[in-house]
């Protein structure tokens, strides 16, 4: 069974051609509400509202590598994508759409 990283990006890639590799030391980015996120998360991903984007000192409290590979997540997709604009926006140059939670949580089963 392969890493969950390695997983996500066998589910990005047959979703968008955008993605030809995602490094395993990527940073799993919850953009979901703390309510969503107590309900269930991923094991090492980081919290992080949609909301908060709009604040650089917490993105950056959280985010100081620009260079860091990143994939946003959140319920279904719509979010992330919002996420990825704006970390784009803001100078992180590898940031990806894992879109929603429930597609990731699949991989863990599989």
């Amino acid at each position: 069974m392969g890493s969950l990283v390695t997983k996500i990006k066998n589910l990005i890639s047959s979703l968008t051609s955008e993605i030809n590799e995602i490094p395993d030391n990527a940073v799993l980015l919850d953009v979901r509400s703390p309510e969503e996120h107590v309900i269930g998360t991923l094991p090492g991903s980081v919290l992080m509202p949609l909301a908060e984007l709009a604040d650089p000192q917490k993105v950056t409290a959280k985010l100081s590598d620009t260079s860091q590979p990143i994939v946003v997540y959140c319920a279904s997709g719509g979010r992330s994508m919002k996420a990825k604009q704006q970390l784009k926006k803001m100078g992180y140059k590898k940031v990806y759409n894992g879109g929603g939670i429930s597609s990731v949580r699949k991989l863990l089963r599989s």
